[in-house]
Formats: C-alpha cells, structure tokens, sequence
C-alpha cells in the first residue's frame, strides 16, 4: 500500500511541475504587416509567461549579424535607396540578449512609414529565403526555445 502511495505521488509531483511550467510557457512569433507605404516588423510574445531573449541573429544572403539594427541600417543606406529613406519616417527597435518581453507584449523591431518604395523594399527582404532571424529565448525556468523562419523548436540547452 506505501508503494502505491509513493508512486502516485512521484506521479502528482511530476503532473504539478509539468503544470506549473506550463502555466508561465512563452511563446515568440514575428509578424510583418506591409500596407501601402508603411511597413512593420513586430516581435510578439504570443504565450502566458515572459520570454527572456538569449541569442538574436539574423542573416541575409550569407552576411550574418547579430545585431539587426547594423544589418538593415547597411541595406537601407545602400545608394539607390538612400533619397528614400530620408524622406521617409522610420524606427529601429535593437533586441538584444538580456531583454525581457512580457506575456501579451510586442516589440516593433522596424517600422517605417511614408514610403512606399521602402516598404516594398523591406518586405521584399523580409521575404526573400536568405532572409533568416533567429531568436533563442527561455522561460523564467531555464527552458529554451529557437524560433526560426517561423517555426519554434524546444532546445535542450540555453546557450550562455
């Protein structure tokens, strides 16, 4: 009867861990809306708990970056483009290891407006198979999660 007992709760105490984890899961999507002359890039955490951000990468035609802001400022300040940009409005919002984006919450990683040649421009990109932007991010337990091209992939370990 004692082995019942301790079994079930061995059992209980897994089932009351599997919830709790659960219950704070993050859950990281980007989204681009492209309409007319504007153009965003949102990061949303579309889960029920923080997403603490551990790696950002993104990568075009081979060229990779750890910081988006230096990669799409060395896209859009290419020469054919510049006049455009200068009349245009924009906004660049740096994700970078150590931030914390609540449940519910989203980041504009880039916006512009104003402009419908940098918007094409933009999402031409964004769109574009080399495009790639990786984030690896956890929850507040240390279990982590790779989003790729859209696709989230539960990782065995963090990277440091």
């Amino acid at each position: 009867m004692s082995v019942a007992a301790l079994i079930v709760s061995i059992f209980q105490t897994r089932i009351a861990r599997e919830q709790q984890q659960a219950s704070v899961w993050p859950y990281i999507q980007v989204t681009s809306i492209h309409l007319d002359n504007n153009f965003e890039l949102l990061l949303k955490n579309n889960g029920v708990g923080p997403a603490l951000i551990k790696k950002v990468e993104f990568r075009y035609h081979g060229k990779s970056e750890f910081s988006h802001t230096k990669l799409l400022n060395h896209m859009v300040n290419t020469e054919t483009i510049q006049d455009s940009v200068r009349k245009a409005g924009r906004f660049w919002n740096a994700v970078v290891p150590g931030d914390v984006i609540k449940a519910g919450d989203q980041i504009e990683i880039y916006k512009t407006a104003n402009s419908s040649y940098l918007a094409d421009f933009l999402g031409q990109v964004t769109s574009d198979s080399t495009f790639q932007f990786q984030i690896t991010y956890s929850d507040v337990y240390g279990n982590c999660w790779l989003l790729d091209r859209g696709k989230v992939t539960r990782l065995g370990d963090c990277p440091e």
